[in-house]
């Protein structure tokens, strides 16, 4: 029953202080995320790559992820009383560097992993990147909230 009132909460809070677009991107990376998961799950059981080399990948992503939260800036926007996103000059020089990196990516991870293992070392890779995104974007969201008083530290 607590868990089912966190939640109730946590979606309260989400539709009071976010803004629709912000709701959207985190609704798309979770479900991103999830996809990522399930292939790489699938990979790994049938073999295909891993545990060892899958969790690297995931690894590689996570830390990818969280650097490249750089890129939307999340800001308390004073008009709507809301959360909202916005890109920023730094951020749009990080999103071409990723774009530009996410065309090679294949190429760069050939060199280091065979071939058929490839894709499922890129699912890896992706579902970490998405993580590391998520858990920046959440923790950039609850120190807006901390900072305005709608929620206590804990």
């Amino acid at each position: 029953m607590f868990n089912l009132f966190f939640i109730r909460r946590t979606n309260e809070l989400a539709r009071a202080y976010l803004d629709k677009p912000l709701m959207n991107r985190i609704r798309l990376f979770v479900v991103i995320f999830i996809l990522m998961v399930g292939l790489i799950t699938y990979d790994v059981y049938y073999g295909t790559i891993g545990p060892v080399l899958a969790l690297a990948g995931f690894g590689i992503g996570l830390g990818i992820g969280f650097a490249i939260s750089r890129i939307f800036h999340i800001h308390w926007k004073v008009s709507h009383a809301k959360i909202a996103f916005r890109i920023d000059r730094m951020g749009t020089v990080i999103l071409v560097i990723y774009s530009v990196f996410t065309i090679l990516r294949n190429q760069i991870f050939e060199q280091f992993v065979n071939r058929p293992q490839v894709w499922a070392f890129v699912f890896a890779f992706l579902a970490g990147v998405f993580l590391g995104r998520l858990l920046s974007m959440r923790a950039s969201i609850k120190k807006i909230l901390i900072e305005k008083g709608i929620i206590e530290v804990k």
